[in-house]
């Protein structure tokens, strides 16, 4: 399961985005699905950690795992 974020991008979907919303909520071991805000806090702490190098950040709420 890949990470899905209520950019925006899902609004095209009409009615049917929230039960989809739902749907990838209920599969994610963080029992929600992305926002935007969690994007821009992995963001924030990439550029502002000075020890952080070369690492792959997943901002997914456990997806990979699920």
């Amino acid at each position: 399961m890949c990470a899905i974020v209520d950019s925006g991008a899902w609004n095209g979907m009409g009615e049917k985005k929230a039960a989809f919303l739902d749907g990838v909520a209920a599969k994610n071991p963080a029992r929600r699905f992305g926002a935007t805000e969690d994007i821009v806090e992995a963001a924030l702490f990439v550029l502002t950690n000075r020890f952080t190098t070369g690492t792959v950040l997943h901002v997914d709420g456990g997806g990979r795992f699920a």
